[in-house]
Formats: C-alpha cells, sequence, structure tokens
C-alpha cells in the first residue's frame, strides 16, 4: 500500500526548516525561499522513497540532534539500505556521467546530506535489507552483495546512473498510471531499478569489502574532487596519500571501494569525459582539447577517447554537429 509520509520524519524537518507544513506528503518551497517541492512516499512497510527537486535562494544546513543515539536505535528497529540517486530528477542540460547513486548500509548515516543543500534535483529511496534478502535468496554467490544485505557494518559505494536506470526513475517520478494501480507500479518500479542497480554492482572486480568510516568516506571525497578539480594532470598517488593523511595501499582499497574503480582509471576516465563535453559544445578543435587536457600526444588522445566513449573524437564531433 502506498502511504504518504506526513507528520513526522525529514517531511516534517524540512517544512519546518523552511517556515510551512505538510501537505499531502509534499512540501512545496514558499516563493520568498526558492521553488519546488520535496515528497515522501511509504511502500508497504518495506520501502520509502523521497523526492527532493527544488531551487533555494540560500543553503539549508540541518543540524542533527542525539544523532549517534538515533543512529544505533533506528538500526536495531529499522535495518534499512539508502539509495541516493543525485541529479536524476534533473532535464537533459545535466548529462549521464554528471548523475551518480550512491549506496550505503544505514550505519552510516546521510542526515545531514540529506536534509542540507540549494538546488536538487535528486530520489532517495530506503529499502529494508530483510525484505532484499528475501527477494534474492542466492546472495552468497556476491560477497560484496552479501556484505550489503547483511547491513552489518558501515559500507558505502557510488557508481554512475545507467540509462536503464534513468529510464525507470524517470517512470516512477511521473507515475503515468491510475491512482489505483499506483502502489503496486511503484512496488514494481523500485524492485527493477533496485535490482539493476545491485547487479551493477555483483559486476565490481572488488568484492571484498571493508568497514567506512564516516571520516575516512569525507575523505575520500575531498581526493575524488581533487582528482576533478585539475583533469589536466594525472594524479599522483603519494600526494593524495599525504593529503589524505592516509597510506597509499588504504587510499587505494577505499577509493576503489566506493568508486569501483582505481585512482588512475578513474581520473582517465572522466578527463575523456570532460573532453566529450567540450567537442559536444563545438566551439573547440579536437587538438585544442586534447592539449587542453594535457595530452601531449594526439594519437593517444583519440585512442583513449575511442576506447572509452566507443568512437574517435573527430567522428564524435560529426556525430554532434
Amino acid at each position: 500500500m502506498e502511504e504518504r509520509i506526513g507528520e513526522h520524519g525529514p517531511l516534517t524537518v524540512f517544512a519546518d526548516m523552511l517556515g510551512t507544513t505538510v501537505n499531502d506528503g509534499k512540501v512545496i518551497v514558499p516563493p520568498e525561499k526558492g521553488s519546488g517541492y520535496f515528497e515522501g512516499i511509504m511502500l508497504d512497510n518495506f520501502a520509502g522513497l523521497l523526492f527532493f527537486n527544488y531551487h533555494l535562494n540560500d543553503s539549508l544546513i540541518y543540524q542533527p540532534q542525539n544523532q549517534e543515539q538515533g543512529v544505533h536505535e533506528r538500526l536495531e528497529k529499522y535495518p534499512y539500505l539508502l539509495f541516493q540517486f543525485r541529479g536524476c530528477l534533473a532535464d537533459d542540460s545535466l548529462s549521464l556521467d554528471q548523475r551518480s547513486v550512491q549506496i550505503s548500509t544505514m550505519s552510516i548515516q546521510m542526515e545531514e546530506d540529506v536534509m542540507s543543500g540549494k538546488d536538487r534535483a535528486d530520489l532517495f529511496i530506503t529499502i529494508n535489507s530483510n525484505h532484499l534478502v528475501q527477494k534474492i535468496p542466492n546472495y552468497n554467490a556476491s560477497p560484496l552483495l552479501k556484505s550489503i544485505l547483511f547491513n552489518e557494518q558501515p559500507l558505502f559505494f557510488e557508481r554512475s546512473i545507467s540509462k536503464q536506470m534513468q529510464s525507470l526513475i524517470t517512470e516512477i517520478a511521473e507515475c503515468n498510471v491510475p491512482a489505483g494501480f499506483l502502489p503496486y507500479f511503484l512496488s514494481i518500479k523500485v524492485d527493477e531499478l533496485i535490482c539493476r542497480l545491485l547487479i551493477s554492482l555483483t559486476e565490481r572486480s572488488q568484492q571484498t569489502t571493508y568497514p567506512v568510516h564516516p571520516n575516512d568516506l569525507k575523505t575520500i571525497y575531498v581526493v575524488r574532487d581533487l582528482i576533478l578539480s585539475n583533469l589536466s594532470v594525472p594524479p599522483v598517488i603519494s600526494n593524495l596519500a599525504q593529503e589524505a593523511c592516509m597510506s597509499e595501499t588504504k587510499l587505494k582499497r577505499l577509493f576503489k571501494q566506493v568508486f569501483g574503480d582505481s585512482i588512475f582509471h578513474y581520473y582517465e576516465v572522466r578527463r575523456i569525459q570532460k573532453a566529450a563535453e567540450l567537442l559536444k559544445v563545438g566551439t573547440r578543435t579536437v587538438s585544442d582539447v586534447g592539449y587542453t587536457l594535457g595530452f601531449t600526444n594526439l594519437s593517444h588522445f583519440s585512442r583513449i577517447f575511442e576506447r572509452v566513449i566507443g568512437m574517435k573524437p573527430k567522428a564524435y564531433c560529426k556525430l554532434h554537429h
């Protein structure tokens, strides 16, 4: 059964922060504060959906109270996993490369991140891990999947949103079905979306998982941002490890566990995706883009571009212009 989230939980907190109220499971941003909405839906007793689709004039800053106590209480009563689909409700100006999904056991609490922010176009889904265990009885085939479903230690993973996932999210957000079928429709689509996501995680080469401390998680995102801040310069592991105050071994292991990729390959793919973005605009030549992103050998640039994008840069330019 579909149920609107109303009197308690994040909707009420969000409404209070904006100086407004919850109406039928939805919070409309007051015009003087910005635009958009925040909406919550419960499906049966196993899944909850939170839609964040708004622009605020000023960023919200959530101040949690008694956070540590609340974490343990919720883990005992509600063994939920959190799936954060970032940017998935945005228009076509945001490419798939810029949309991601983050998966965390509820041992890593995200209230501050969930309730803060200025511009959001996200869908968050919480699912009872016991429900998924019943749906996927052969979870032992993947050590990584087993670690997630058991939900007994703090884990965190991120990957890009695929076209299939984005299509399912669009169907969930638009809900173009008669009202009487809505709960059934949403349950099916949410199950399919999470199924496809979990399948993609089981395909990762690294299946061994290690508990992730929230402070280390914040640090690994600082490292990620450093890598992305200058894509013309390849990352130097020793420098990144020093910045993170971690051993090189721990840094590489944690980065690969979270992002499913080595530091250098992650950098290489993002550098080529940036090149494709610049070429798509159509105001710069292939050689100019290659040199801008640090390639001194244009033949090498062309080979790497084809490996990541599926075609050579000149063909890519012709396709988009």
